[in-house]
């Protein structure tokens, strides 16, 4: 007997996403109709399933998934944090990894439409692959090396530059410490940096900002928020304040509202949080894409439009 045998109603709404996190959350609240079931690699222990070729069940003990006429959303496929400590090859290491394949497995399930499928999703992450999609769109990026030679790099961009990561942009220390490697201005002719290393950056041109821009997208809807650049670092995130001062952008960045969503239709995501800037000649420049970043930090009457959008388009609205 199939899991959906046991319940009339089966949901017909999946997120794949950690319960807690507050995104989830918070579209939930505005999910009027539809059954949901949430669930990702750290819950799996605590949820029945069975996946097969053509078909896929889940149960939480409360609400029964079952693939067929269905919407879902990839969150997360795990918490944040989540498995960092365990030795490469350990049991739980391993256990955590199967965990994880079998999460991406359900968002590869047949019978379920998506948000954001999982596969451009993750293809999406590459920054290279974002720069390569905003070129064919004559969307503004800043001109980008990826080398570890320094004379190649000064070569193509000059010797003051900006260097950020390739790959993730988190990390742990030693000590179980987080840490984030953040986008920073350097200038190569410094001795430090008579070699790149060994690990791949990303190097581009230094553009002044005149403000950044976060701009959120769901399907075609954009929403645009603005933080002045004065006095912040050259990457916002650094500066704790600046998480809480973005303000709802009026006037600036009209070519953005149309950029954005093309941007993200072009990567095949149905929801994308982008990072742009404007320049003090109003030029709009992009400088990243995360296609499941976070918007709750941005001012309230964005926050919630953005969440009513997603629990719209999964309640088929």
């Amino acid at each position: 007997m199939r899991l959906a045998d046991l319940v009339s109603e089966p949901a017909d709404i999946l997120i794949v996403g950690e319960p807690a996190d507050p995104h989830v959350e918070d579209v939930l609240g505005y999910l009027d109709v539809g059954r949901v079931v949430v669930v990702d690699a750290e819950s799996l222990p605590r949820v029945s399933y069975l996946l097969t070729e053509n078909w896929l069940e889940l149960s939480d003990g409360r609400e029964t998934f079952a693939s067929g006429s269905a919407r879902g959303w990839v969150r997360r496929l795990a918490p944040a944090g989540w498995g960092h400590g365990h030795s490469i090859g350990s049991h739980p290491a391993v256990a955590q990894a199967a965990a994880v394949s079998l999460i991406a497995g359900v968002a590869r399930a047949p019978g379920i439409e998506w948000l954001t499928p999982i596969d451009p999703l993750l293809i999406a992450e590459s920054k290279l692959v974002q720069i390569h999609a905003a070129s064919d769109l004559g969307i503004r990026t800043p001109r980008t090396v990826v080398t570890g030679s320094r004379d190649f790099a000064e070569r193509e961009l000059g010797s003051r530059v900006v260097i950020k990561p390739l790959g993730p942009g988190h990390f742990v220390t030693s000590n179980d410490t987080a840490a984030v490697v953040y986008a920073t201005a350097v200038d190569l002719r410094d001795p430090d940096f008579s070699d790149l290393g060994p690990t791949p950056f990303l190097l581009q041109e230094q553009i002044p900002a005149r403000s950044h821009l976060r701009v959120v997208t769901v399907g075609e809807q954009c929403w645009v928020a603005e933080l002045d650049a004065d006095s912040l670092p050259l990457d916002w995130r650094a500066e704790d304040s600046a998480h809480h001062s973005f303000q709802v952008s009026r006037a600036a960045a009209a070519g953005v509202i149309e950029a954005a969503p093309a941007l993200a239709r072009k990567l095949g995501l149905g929801y994308s949080s982008q990072d742009w800037i404007l320049t003090p000649d109003h030029e709009e420049v992009l400088l990243d894409v995360n296609p499941a970043g976070q918007w709750l930090f941005l001012p309230e009457s964005i926050g919630s439009e953005v969440s009513r959008a997603i629990a719209a388009w999964l309640s088929g609205r």
